[in-house]
């Protein structure tokens, strides 16, 4: 059984699900026997972006994803490469920073801390605790992440994502909502109304979407069927995967139907989903 089953349950950010999907995901090409560079595969592959646990203040875990052979792979970095330097100049380096600095666009948002509370570490602490509390966001550019990262992480927990660039031009944040169950799975797509580089506008109001007020963003419809089918099967397999391992049961089995799951995913500037 999944020592981390019970922590996967519970709403707010979960520190277990990231561990989940390394533990599930690693070594998928071996376990499946992909062909390399399949599209259909790397189609339905789960990504996910550079993900830093913080627990007060500590930087704890460093989930990545990696492409070799034409397979994606959730990886983990070791303890030893896990620092405040090393943090900085990877997000960096990925949003193009590093090697671009001339024309890297001002305030450009590379990564945002998401708080949150400390959680209940067992399951009658979980029965119990208040999910009420919400999390909040914050968004950062390259001053920003440097101060966060350096000055203000002290005492702090929740997770630090790297941003990943929109699809399309990607002159506007994008993000899609899944929220799932067994038998359904329902999907919302908001955009920002503002500009992500129109720096008359805060990075909070540029970048916020489903984890801030709908007065900074809109709702969009999901045209086609090729996108909806894609999430609703990489959804489909995280559900399954999760409800599993909470019940410890085969992957045949059935599990219980009132399961319920909400992903915020993402498509990139090369189409791809996060």
């Amino acid at each position: 059984m999944d020592v981390f089953a019970e922590s996967l349950r519970g709403d707010g950010i979960s520190f277990a699900f990231f561990h989940h999907l390394w533990s599930r995901n690693k070594g998928q090409e071996k376990k499946e026997n992909v062909e390399p560079n399949s599209p259909n595969v790397l189609e339905n592959q789960i990504r996910l972006p550079d993900t830093v646990i913080f627990r007060l203040g500590q930087p704890l875990q460093w989930y990545f994803t990696s492409q070799r052979g034409g397979v994606v792979n959730i990886l983990k970095k070791r303890k030893q490469n896990i620092n405040v330097e090393k943090i900085e100049e990877t997000f960096l380096r990925k949003a193009g920073c590093k090697s671009d600095k001339e024309s890297f666009p001002k305030q450009k948002i590379i990564a945002y801390f998401i708080a949150s509370p400390d959680g209940p570490n067992t399951a009658k602490e979980t029965e119990d605790h208040d999910w009420s509390e919400t999390c909040d966001i914050e968004y950062f550019d390259e001053e920003g992440l440097h101060q966060f990262l350096f000055h203000e992480r002290k005492s702090r927990n929740g997770i630090l994502q790297r941003f990943i660039d929109p699809s399309g031009c990607g002159t506007k944040n994008t993000q899609i909502r899944a929220i799932c169950t067994p038998t359904l799975c329902v999907l919302e797509r908001r955009k920002t109304k503002q500009n992500l580089n129109d720096t008359r506008y805060g990075l909070y109001e540029r970048a916020v979407t489903f984890e801030g007020p709908e007065m900074y963003s809109t709702s969009l419809p999901i045209h086609g069927k090729a996108l909806p089918t894609k999430l609703r099967n990489c959804c489909k397999k995280v559900l399954d995967d999760v409800a599993c391992t909470i019940s410890n049961r085969s992957r045949k089995a059935e599990y219980k139907g009132d399961i319920r799951m909400v992903l915020n995913l993402k498509i990139d500037s090369k189409d791809r989903q996060y």
